[in-house]
């Protein structure tokens, strides 16, 4: 890594603000930093700088990130510590930075689709061998291999009267009006689109592929900050590998991720290979939005006066998910879509479709 030449390569990970303590999660945990340092502290040419972006709003991203992408963000809370990211980079004189965006797609996919493809083709002895040493390893329950199996190979209307998630499937992650969501059918539409199951654990590892497609964003980064993204996990090289490399190579010694822990022994540390939690990104992003309340009603009242965001989103909700601000439970999934998912697009797309608007009344 550079050593032989004396380079020094510089690593950014960015962290909740100080003190920050979420809910405990048997999935996530909410501060990468310690994480990322040990795998630095085994190059002594890497240097790691934490990122904490506090000081910053989403608000205050907005407008410049949206004429950057010249969409609407999608993630507008991620947006405050990327920006950051970049912004740092640029002042230590870094013109390009790398980043593993779509590791999840390639070499850290984590492979628990391929369970369809071997029920689908008859495949029960391979099935059967990797389903055991991944319950022995405790790396999977014997309930989600059965739903990744078999569950799939289901017709849709049973999978959507059997799985409660399903049965529970709303807009509630949508700021979109209801009226338009009504008279464009946009649940049954979503509903089906966001469930469908791909049969294939290839042809899903395709689809995260092109769901990994982040170009609009390297763009982006190059107008703002004049950095080049480049993403090795996306490389030709490595995903034709990935796309050809036998489904089993991703669960193999009872491993989920299997490919990636293998090729990384010696190379990262023994507590990364062995994680099974994921980090949250934007971890503190109700301690964020609650800090802008203030700022986020007078902003409703902006778009408000914006006949084109009026029409097509649901400013009185916006109001009403400001006004009622929970105390607690940030951390269920309808907190989330609601306050935070739907909320911040809310402000994303509004701020967007004003500059667009002729009949807006300005300031």
């Amino acid at each position: 890594m550079l050593a032989g030449d004396g380079r020094e390569l510089t690593c950014f990970t960015a962290v909740p603000r100080p003190g920050f303590s979420g809910a405990s999660s048997n999935t996530h945990f909410d501060n990468e930093g310690p994480a990322a340092a040990e795998v630095a502290a085994l190059y002594p040419n890497v240097r790691h700088v934490l990122v904490e972006s506090s000081a910053t709003s989403f608000l205050d991203v907005l407008d410049l990130n949206n004429n950057l992408y010249d969409h609407p963000c999608f993630g507008p809370s991620n947006e405050v510590w990327s920006n950051a990211i970049m912004a740092r980079a640029r002042e230590n004189g870094i013109t390009l930075l790398l980043n593993g965006n779509c590791g999840n797609s390639t070499l850290s996919y984590d492979g628990m689709q391929a369970f369809s493809t071997w029920f689908r083709s008859g495949h029960w002895g391979t099935l059967a061998r990797v389903a055991r040493q991944l319950t022995r390893a405790g790396n999977a329950s014997a309930r989600s291999i059965v739903r990744n199996a078999v569950w799939p190979s289901l017709p849709f209307w049973l999978r959507s009267m059997t799985d409660p998630h399903l049965r529970g499937f709303s807009l509630d992650y949508s700021i979109l009006h209801p009226e338009i969501a009504r008279r464009l059918d946009l649940e049954r539409t979503a509903f089906h689109d966001m469930n469908r199951q791909s049969p294939d654990g290839r042809t899903m590892l395709q689809a995260l592929l092109e769901y990994g497609d982040i170009a609009d964003t390297s763009v982006a980064a190059q107008g703002g900050w004049q950095l080049d993204f480049r993403d090795p996990t996306y490389d030709r090289e490595v995903v034709e590998f990935c796309l050809t490399a036998p489904l089993e190579e991703f669960l193999r010694e009872g491993q989920q991720r299997s490919l990636a822990r293998r090729a990384m022994v010696g190379r990262l540390p023994t507590n990364t290979l062995s994680r099974k939690q994921r980090g949250s990104q934007s971890a503190d992003w109700y301690v964020s939005l609650e800090a802008v309340r203030g700022r986020m009603a007078a902003e409703v009242e902006r778009l408000r006066r914006s006949p084109l965001a009026s029409r097509l989103l649901d400013l009185d909700r916006m109001q009403r998910l400001i006004e009622e601000w929970p105390s607690s439970g940030f951390e269920r999934l309808d907190v989330n879509r609601s306050h935070h998912i739907a909320l911040t697009r809310g402000f994303s797309v509004g701020k967007f479709l004003m500059q667009y608007d002729p009949e807006y009344s300005g300031l």
